[in-house]
Formats: structure tokens, sequence, C-alpha cells
């Protein structure tokens, strides 16, 4: 917020690239932090990528809250739509 502010309001773009250069930093300590740990992939996280990205979608573009009613019906919904064994 405070980039987009300097930008907007003082026309300092430099406080934006601060902002920008500080999460991408950041994003890349986690990113090494976890390459560390070495563990393997959640194999239904594997199989089911797609189809829980989409449900992710549906509930934030809907503004649903993620209840445990609402992400069965998705779930089922992905699922019977699925075209992969």
């Amino acid at each position: 917020m405070e980039g987009l502010l300097g930008v907007y309001e003082l026309n300092r773009i430099e406080i934006l690239r601060d902002v920008y250069v500080w999460a991408y930093a950041m994003s890349c300590r986690r990113y090494m932090a976890l390459k560390q740990v070495d563990v393997d992939p959640d194999p239904t996280w594997m199989r089911y990528d797609t189809e829980i990205n989409s449900m992710v979608c549906h509930v934030i573009r809907g503004q649903h809250l993620p209840t445990q009613e609402t992400l069965r019906k998705l779930a089922k919904e992905q699922i019977s739509t699925r075209t992969t064994p």
C-alpha cells in the first residue's frame, strides 16, 4: 500500500520498486526454505490439482464462504466432470 500511495500521491516510483524487491526477496527466501525440506508432494493434491484450484477460484469469485457443505458440493461437481481416471 505504501508503494502505491507513493506512486499516486507523491509521484515516487522508487517506493513501489522497493516494496516489489522486498516482496520478491521474501518469496525467494520462502522458496529456498521449502526446497531444503525435501518432502514428497501430497499425492491427493497432485491428482486433483486442477479441481482444487477450480474450487478455490469458484469460492473466491463467487464470494462464498468455504463451508463444508459448499466444498463438498463443489468437489462432487469437479470430480464428476473429471475426464481422466
